[in-house]
């Protein structure tokens, strides 16, 4: 898994453009190496990562190990009760497909009370192509029905989950990863 998500990242920093952009909220920021990749990237970040508690101790260490510590705000919290507040950039890397549509729905609602109105909701995750075209997602969603409640989806579910939240997909991008990075706005 460390490997997969290094190549999501990596992935997700070439598809994803922060230029504009101050502060991002990585929720369910994990360790911390989106986060650590993208301030890495832009120098005009700073950023706040949300995670469960017992999880930001490897976030401190990553962030200080890449020299970015002082710009992140480390959040201990459950990210289906709050978000953050005061990102212009709401990150999701790796987690919608962790959930069922409920949880899911859930989740971006927390976010979406937390965004502010201008805001962007950046989703890295795969999405599935319709019908029998093959795709690495597929492997991936076996393995996530199997062992959680969560399962990858097609771009129409996606929207479906964003739309009952409160948001709208702006754009799709396929990456060199198996995932795409999905841009949403608050209506």
């Amino acid at each position: 898994m460390g490997n997969i998500g290094k190549q999501v990242h990596a992935a997700a920093l070439q598809a994803a453009d922060l230029a504009g952009a101050r502060e991002p909220v990585d929720v369910g920021g994990g360790a911390g190496g989106l986060t650590a990749a993208f301030l890495a990237r832009y120098p005009q970040l700073s950023a706040t990562i949300l995670d469960l508690p017992h999880v930001l101790p490897a976030a401190e260490e990553l962030l200080t190990a890449t020299g970015v510590r002082n710009r992140v705000r480390l959040v201990a919290g459950d990210f289906f009760d709050s978000v953050p507040a005061g990102g212009d950039v709401h990150l999701l890397a790796m987690i919608v497909h962790d959930w069922a549509d409920d949880q899911a729905v859930r989740l971006l609602e927390a976010i979406r009370r937390a965004i502010p109105a201008t805001g962007r909701l950046l989703i890295i995750d795969a999405v599935l192509p319709a019908g029998d075209t093959p795709h690495f997602g597929k492997l991936l969603d076996l393995a996530m029905m199997a062992m959680l409640t969560g399962h990858e989806r097609t771009q129409p579910e996606f929207s479906d989950l964003l739309d009952a939240a409160g948001f709208r997909i702006e754009r799709v991008v396929e990456t060199a990863a198996p995932t795409s990075l999905i841009e949403a706005h608050p209506v």
